[in-house]
C-alpha cells in the first residue's frame, strides 16, 4: 500500500500514550508478513512490556529485505529522541546480553521516530565488532516494511486515524462484526458444527497459493469463518496467518497489494480476478462459480447453536426460537441481533411482494400432492407455477423468505415475514385460508380404518391423506398468526378485528365436535387451533366432555408398542392455555373430567400428569397464585373426586418435574426459569392440599425427598397437620 502511511504519521503517532504497549505487536506482524523461513518471534506487546528482557527475538532461516537471517534481538523505543533510547538500551544489552550470545545475533533498535542520523549510529557500532551486526529501523524504514506488508499497512492505519479506501486487514473487518451486534458475538460460533471445514481450509491456507471459494448466507459471514479459522489457531500460527490476511472489495484495492512479495491471503467477493502469487479466498453469497476448491456453509447443529448463544449472554429460551427460525443458520440469528437494523429484504418491495404476500398464509407445503399444490394456487390467486417463480429467487440471504428441502416449502421466520408482507394480503386470500383450513383440517384420516395395532403401516397399506401433513401444520399457524400478529388497521380484514374472524372460523370448525372421529381428524393440530382461538377450543371440549360417551376419548385408544399417542397435541393445547389468566380454571377443570375418565394407556404422560405439572405448589406451571390454586383443587374436589385422590397424592410426593407446553407466539409464559417457592410457602400450600383430601397421608422428609409411609382410603378419619421427630408428617 505505497503512500497509505507516512513517515510523519508514524512520528505523531509515537507521541500517544497507547503507542508503546502497541508497538511491538506491529513489528511483530510485520515479521510475520514479510520474514522467510521464521522459526522463532517473540514480541510481547500490552501489559507485557513491562517484562525485563529483549523486547523481540526472531530466528529465520532466509533473509529477507527487512529481517536478516539468523538469530536477531530487538529493541524498541518510541521516546522522542531515538538516539538516547538506541545508545541506553545499546549498552545495556552488550553488558547484560541476557541469555544471548553478542558475537552469534544481530542487534535490531526499532523506533517509529524520525531519525535523521541513523545511519551514521549503524556505523559506528557496527565498527565496535561487539555484534555479530547492527541495524536500525527508524519512520522512514518502517513506511516501507508497511508497503511490503499491505495487510499489516491496512490494520495500522486506522490506527492512525487512516482509512484504507479499497483494502482491509481482515482482522478488522471480523472486529467489526462482532461488535455489530447485541450482545457481541465472537466469531466461535461460526465453527459451530464445521469442523471438516475448518480443518480443509487451513490446510489449504497453509500450503502454497491457490484459489478457494466459500459460499455462505452472506459474505459477511465467508469473511467471518475465514477470520474464525485463523482466530482458533495458536497464538504463532495465528498471527502468521492475520499478518497476511487483507479484505478487498474492489480492482483498486487488488492493485494497493500489488507490491508484496509475500504471499498474502486475499479475501475478496464478487467477480474480482484473483493473482497467482497469492491465497485468493472468494466469498459468495449461496453461489458458487466454479472454482476447483469450493467450500459450503450449510445449517449448523440446533442444539450447539443454542449452546453458543446462551454463552454470549441471550436467554436459552430466546436463543431456541432464534435458531429454529433461522434453520439452523448463526447468520440469520446475527441479523436478528443487529444494533443498526438490516435493510428492508427485497421481497417487501410492493412489486414483488403483492404476489408472494399469500406464503405468509400458507406457511409449509409439500408440492408432491397435487391437492396441496391446489390450495395454494386458491390462497395465492394465481397459477401454482406462476407463484412458485416469484418466490423461489428468496431461498438464500441473510434474511431468506421461504427455504425448500426436496418437494417441501417452508416459510423461514414467519413472524417476521408476517409484520412485513400482511398489509400485502388481501379480504379475499384471508377468506380462502379460512375456507380451505375447515376443509384440510376437517378431513378424515383413512388410516383409523385400520385395526389399532395396524395403524403404523397406514402408508404401506396406501391409507394416507390427500393433503399432507405439511399443509395442515401452515394452514393452523395462518389461522394463529392471523389471530396473534394480525394487525386491526390492516385493509385485509375488512374493518374487523383479525381475532374475531378467526374465531369464527375455529366455531364452524370445533362445532363439528359431535361428528364421530372428530377429535382424530385435528388431533395434530390442537395447539395452534387452541393458541389461535382459546375459547372455541374449550367450549367445544368442554361440551363434548358433557356427553355420555365423549368423543375425545378415541384419542387415548391404545394403537399398540408402534402405535401413536393421540393425546399428547391435546395435553399440549390444555398446559399451554393454563398460562393464560383468563383460561387456566376452565383447564384445569377440563384436565381434570379427562383424568376422571378410563383414558388407561400403555405410557405416555398421562392427563393428571398435566394436571400435577401445572398446579405443582413447589414449581407451579400456570398464571394462578396460591390461592387460587388451592381454590381449583377444592373445586376438582367437588366435581371429580377420583382424580382429586390422584393428584392429591401426586401435589404431595412428586419431586422432580419437567417443562410443560408453552405458547408459540402469545405473551401469556413468564421467561421459563425456575423460581422456587420458599420452604414456609411450599408447606402451606401442601397443608391446604392435606385438609381438602378426605384422606390419610403421611409423607417424610429424608435425604432422598418425599416418601409414603402410610396411606389411607376416602372416608378414613380427618387428623390434623403437624410435626413429628423432625419430619413433616400431614395426617388425616
Amino acid at each position: 500500500m505505497i503512500g497509505l502511511i507516512r513517515a510523519n504519521d508514524l512520528d505523531r503517532w509515537a507521541s500517544r500514550i497507547t503507542a508503546a504497549p502497541e508497538f511491538p505487536r506491529l513489528i511483530r506482524l510485520l515479521v510475520h508478513a514479510t520474514a522467510r523461513g521464521l522459526t522463532q518471534i517473540d514480541f510481547p506487546a500490552d501489559e507485557a512490556i513491562r517484562l525485563a528482557g529483549w523486547d523481540g527475538k526472531v530466528l529465520a532461516e532466509e533473509a529477507s529485505p527487512f529481517v536478516p537471517v539468523g538469530f536477531s534481538a530487538w529493541e524498541l523505543g518510541t521516546g522522542h529522541d531515538p538516539r538516547d533510547k538506541a545508545n541506553e538500551d545499546y549498552a545495556k544489552r552488550t553488558r547484560n546480553p541476557i541469555s544471548v550470545e553478542p558475537l552469534q545475533a544481530i542487534f535490531i533498535f526499532a523506533t517509529p521516530r524520525r531519525w535523521p542520523a541513523r545511519d551514521d549510529w549503524v556505523v559506528e557500532k557496527r565498527a565496535e565488532g561487539k555484534w555479530k551486526d547492527v541495524f536500525a529501523f527508524d519512520a522512514e524504514i518502517l513506511v516501507q516494511f508497511l508497503e511490503h506488508a499491505p495487510a499489516v499497512a491496512a490494520w495500522f492505519a486506522p490506527v492512525l486515524g487512516i482509512i484504507p479506501p479499497d483494502a482491509h486487514a481482515l482482522e478488522a473487518e471480523c472486529d467489526d462484526f462482532r461488535t455489530a451486534t447485541r450482545p457481541a458475538l465472537d466469531l466461535s460460533g461460526f465453527l459451530v458444527g464445521r469442523a471438516s471445514e475448518r480443518k480443509e481450509l487451513l490446510a489449504l491456507l497453509q500450503g502454497p497459493p491457490l484459489v478457494v471459494e466459500i459460499s455462505a448466507t452472506t459474505v459477511d459471514e465467508a469473511a467471518a469463518f475465514v477470520g474464525a479459522c485463523i482466530e482458533s489457531l495458536p497464538e504463532h500460527e495465528r498471527d502468521s496467518l492475520w499478518a497476511r490476511a487483507i479484505w478487498v472489495d474492489s480492482s483498486a484495492g487488488l492493485r494497493t497489494i500489488a507490491v508484496s512479495d509475500h504471499p498474502l491471503i486475499v479475501v475478496a467477493s464478487g467477480d474480482l480476478r484473483p493473482g497467482t502469487q497469492h491465497h485468493f479466498v472468494k466469498v459468495n453469497a449461496s453461489r458458487f462459480s466454479g472454482a476447483g476448491n469450493s467450500i459450503e456453509l450449510g445449517a449448523q447443529p440446533v442444539s450447539e447453536l443454542v449452546d453458543y448463544l446462551v454463552a454470549q449472554g441471550l436467554d436459552r429460551n430466546d436463543a431456541y426460537v432464534r435458531c429454529q427460525e433461522a434453520g439452523g443458520y448463526l447468520e440469520r440469528v446475527r441479523h436478528t441481533l443487529l444494533v443498526v437494523a438490516p435493510s428492508v429484504p427485497e421481497w417487501v418491495a410492493p412489486a414483488v411482494g403483492v404476489t408472494i404476500a399469500p406464503a405468509i398464509l400458507i406457511g409449509e407445503w409439500d408440492e408432491s400432492h397435487e391437492t396441496d399444490k391446489a390450495v395454494v394456487a386458491a390462497i395465492a390467486g394465481v397459477e401454482y407455477e406462476q407463484f412458485v417463480r416469484a418466490i423461489t429467487p428468496f431461498q438464500s440471504g441473510p434474511s431468506p423468505l421461504i427455504s425448500r428441502a426436496g418437494t417441501v416449502w417452508k416459510i423461514y421466520s414467519r413472524p417476521t415475514a408476517w409484520k412485513l408482507l400482511e398489509p400485502l394480503l388481501t379480504t379475499l386470500q384471508v377468506n380462502v385460508l379460512l375456507q380451505s383450513a375447515h376443509d384440510v383440517l376437517l378431513e378424515p384420516d383413512p388410516r383409523f380404518d385400520l385395526p389399532p395395532e395396524e395403524r403404523w403401516m397406514a402408508n404401506f397399506h396406501g391409507k394416507r391423506r390427500a393433503h399432507s401433513g405439511h399443509l395442515r401444520n401452515g394452514l393452523a399457524g395462518g389461522l394463529l398468526h392471523t389471530a396473534v400478529l394480525g394487525r386491526d388497521d390492516s385493509a385485509c380484514y375488512a374493518d374487523r378485528r383479525p381475532q374475531t374472524w378467526i374465531d369464527g372460523a375455529c366455531h364452524r370448525l370445533f362445532e363439528m365436535h359431535g361428528e364421530a372421529g372428530f377429535w382424530r381428524r385435528i388431533c395434530g393440530e390442537l395447539r395452534e387451533l387452541a393458541e389461535a382461538s382459546p375459547d372455541q377450543f374449550l367450549i367445544a371440549l368442554e361440551a363434548d366432555l358433557e356427553q355420555t360417551e365423549p368423543q375425545v376419548s378415541d384419542l387415548f385408544e391404545d394403537e399398540g408398542m408402534n402405535g401413536a399417542f393421540l393425546y399428547a397435541d391435546l395435553l399440549w393445547a390444555l398446559e399451554l392455555l393454563a398460562w393464560a389468566p383468563e383460561h387456566v380454571g376452565r383447564v384445569v377443570l377440563v384436565l381434570a373430567a379427562i383424568a376422571d375418565l378410563d383414558t388407561s394407556t400403555r405410557g405416555g404422560n398421562p392427563p393428571h400428569s398435566s394436571l400435577t405439572e401445572i398446579l405443582l405448589p413447589w414449581h407451579p406451571q400456570c398464571s394462578a397464585t396460591s390461592l387460587e390454586r388451592k381454590n381449583l383443587f377444592a373445586q376438582i374436589m367437588q366435581h371429580f373426586p377420583a382424580a382429586a385422590w390422584n393428584l392429591g397424592k401426586a401435589l404431595i410426593r412428586t419431586t422432580s418435574t419437567s417443562p410443560s407446553a408453552r405458547p408459540k407466539l402469545r405473551q401469556w409464559a413468564p421467561e421459563a426459569k425456575h423460581n422456587p417457592v420458599s420452604n414456609a410457602d411450599y408447606w402451606a400450600e401442601i397443608q391446604d392440599i392435606s385438609e381438602a383430601l378426605p384422606i390419610l397421608v403421611w409423607v417424610e422428609i429424608s435425604g432422598s425427598g418425599l416418601r409414603d409411609r402410610a396411606r389411607g382410603r376416602p372416608g378414613e378419619s380427618r387428623w390434623r397437620y403437624g410435626t413429628a421427630h423432625g419430619c413433616g408428617i400431614l395426617v388425616h
